[in-house]
């Protein structure tokens, strides 16, 4: 609103509607600079230029289709075939940045993956002239499977073929490795075929300064050549003495299996892992007093003794998810179920996922008013466990539970008040869908002693009561 005056006295008032004056900021700078300016707004702040003036929304039109791509990419990409995802990468350069850079969850990423010395030499043939990032979610395999043919100097012409493999790997990893941020690694084989585990390690790991997500196993050939890999620790440590692992800033998730070596594991944890970064760690070999640097831990997968467990008493990570196979140095008969969760206790704020197993089992030996406090658990698995089902009646949100043994699910306890024993294979008569509103998913496996399952009941509830 605007006054004018005419010698000295108002004579009235020129009034501009709100769009008028938008309009008048809206020309200070010509079409081409607002878009240039659009161009580095994100998503959302884009959306609300959409509304805020006509304008601006004819100038944003013609890329609306651009504006939520990610965010759509995030919901349909599981459902894409390989060729489906590439095609979408040559809509536009927006489109492929988007496909390249999207986050996949841990195991569900697509991967490039080489196996032969000869997979290696075609790619980096047809790559000669291109530039930047040639992996579709920078995700990539690398297991050599190739074996000589014939027995004669079988050994000697393995190594040439390993050799020949991992200095290609090299090369490959010189010119994309900066692209990567998934490695599914296997390295190594038994001590007298080279190059070892040890450096097979280093060499990828200089070469991959992006790395997110670390996939590591190693493999053997023949009965029991395993134990030549896990044998030679002190020489392991002394090759990274000397040769000391770089620190990957961008690690957040590891996951690695029983074979690779404890001393390489460890190498790994404390030299290349950044504490604060470490979102996941899955480990078959053991625990490291390296995990209780990491304060920002949201998924723990390990063996672990009770006595180290006890530990987490003074660390509290935000962890969400734990699977744990859990055993005591001491000579037990049975872990016991109450101070192991009572352990977990510490998490309640947090904890959404348990997967538990006992070595040589969990036991809860009689009924009492134990209960489970862990008010965001809504998955709970227990393997191989003794003992009354009343502590998880303090689980408000729990809706998929699941129970492994190796004999029916439960011998009766006096005083429980949950139904179990007799209702393995009925299990809807069971009063636990009446006492855990919440649970949407009962299943009940019973196994061998060798773990493969004998019977398999389980029941699905559509709808809570």
């Amino acid at each position: 609103m605007n006054r004018t005056e005419t010698k000295g006295k108002t004579v009235g008032f020129q009034v501009q509607s709100i769009s008028e004056v938008a309009m008048d900021h809206i020309e200070i700078m010509p079409e081409e600079v607002w878009k240039d300016i659009f161009d580095l707004l994100n998503n959302s702040d884009k959306i609300s230029c959409l509304k805020a003036h006509a304008k601006w929304r004819k100038w944003l039109k013609s890329k609306r289709t651009l504006l939520l791509f990610p965010e759509v990419l995030q919901l349909i990409r599981d459902r894409l075939e390989r060729e489906e995802l590439l095609g979408l990468r040559c809509v536009c350069k927006k489109w492929k940045d988007d496909v390249d850079n999207a986050p996949a969850p841990f195991y569900q990423f697509r991967t490039m993956g080489f196996k032969t010395l000869a997979s290696v030499e075609r790619f980096l043939d047809d790559m000669k002239y291109h530039t930047g990032n040639p992996f579709p979610e920078r995700c990539v395999t690398l297991n050599q499977i190739e074996y000589p043919n014939g027995h004669e100097d079988f050994w000697d012409q393995l190594q040439l073929l390993r050799i020949d493999f991992w200095a290609k790997v090299e090369e490959f990893l010189d010119k994309f490795g900066q692209q990567i941020w998934s490695l599914c690694l296997t390295a190594g084989d038994i001590d007298y075929v080279a190059p070892s585990v040890e450096e097979c390690v280093r060499n990828c790991f200089f070469r991959v300064p992006q790395l997110k997500r670390l996939t590591l196993s190693s493999h053997y050939i023949g009965d029991g050549l395993e134990r030549d890999i896990v044998g030679n620790s002190s020489r392991i440590i002394d090759f990274y003495m000397s040769n000391p692992l770089p620190r990957l800033i961008h690690l957040e998730e590891i996951d690695i299996n029983s074979l690779v070596p404890n001393a390489v594991v460890k190498a790994i944890l404390e030299g290349c892992c950044v504490p604060k970064t470490m979102k996941r760690v899955t480990l078959e070999n053991g625990f490291y007093d390296a995990f209780y640097a990491f304060s920002n831990l949201e998924v723990l997968e390990a063996h672990v003794s009770f006595e180290d467990l006890e530990r987490f008493r003074n660390v509290h990570p935000p962890l969400r998810k734990i699977k744990l196979n859990v055993h005591s140095r001491a000579k037990v008969d049975a872990i016991d179920f109450e101070n192991l969760f009572s352990i977990l206790h510490q998490f309640d704020g947090t904890l959404t996922e348990v997967d538990i197993k006992g070595t040589p089992i969990l036991r809860m030996e009689a009924v009492n008013n134990f209960r489970i406090q862990l008010p965001r658990l809504e998955s709970l698995y227990l393997r191989d466990y003794d003992g009354p089902f009343d502590p998880i009646l303090g689980l408000k949100k729990l809706r998929h539970f699941v129970v492994e043994n190796e004999e029916l699910i439960s011998r009766p306890m006096q005083g429980s008040v949950v139904e179990f024993e007799g209702f393995e294979e009925r299990i809807k008569e069971s009063n636990i869908w009446t006492l855990l509103p919440s649970l949407t998913w009962l299943q009940f496996q019973i196994t061998n002693c060798n773990g493969h399952f004998r019977h398999h009941f389980e029941m699905l509830r559509k709808s809570n009561p």
